[in-house]
């Protein structure tokens, strides 16, 4: 698979409604509760592929492998038990002060490995830590530097 980077958003264009170049989808046959409800559901990733336990989260970090950029910082290690990968995305309060924008990049994170998973190798816990430039990049710069992310690491097969 091949990531590429948009260096610029093109201003507007594009074959999309203006609702769907905004990232918002219409529905509507479904009322308010169940368009936001179904898109929650749609952005989490599945149980098996979140680490969730605080120990196995400090696993994560303190025994994984270090690979960085100016977005982010991503420890992983292999585990040889089970083939599927697994995730945890940690926002410091110290550069997002609001929840809404630690987990507006949770999100984006979150999404991008869901769409990817597919060619994410397996076996590995991964550990993301943000920092503070994840707060104003665009969403093609974010998806593109978390890309080279998993490059680096090798994780992309």
């Amino acid at each position: 698979m091949v990531f590429w980077c948009d260096p610029a958003p093109q201003e507007g264009g594009g074959s999309l409604p203006a609702a769907e170049r905004k990232g918002e989808r219409v529905l509507p046959f479904l009322n308010y509760r169940q368009t936001v409800i179904g898109y929650l559901t749609l952005m989490a990733l599945p149980r098996v592929n979140r680490l969730r336990a605080s120990s196995e989260v400090g696993a994560a970090v303190r025994r994984g492998r270090i690979v960085s950029n100016e977005l982010a910082t991503m420890r992983y290690f292999a585990r040889s038990t089970e083939k599927g990968s697994r995730f945890v995305f940690i926002v410091p309060k110290k550069i997002a002060k609001r929840s809404v924008l630690r987990n507006k990049i949770r999100r984006r994170a979150a999404e991008w490995v869901r769409k990817h998973q597919s060619v994410i190798a397996g076996g590995h816990d991964v550990a993301v830590i943000f920092r503070k430039p994840s707060t104003e990049a665009t969403r093609s710069n974010f998806y593109c530097l978390l890309a080279q992310l998993f490059v680096r690491a090798n994780l992309i097969s």
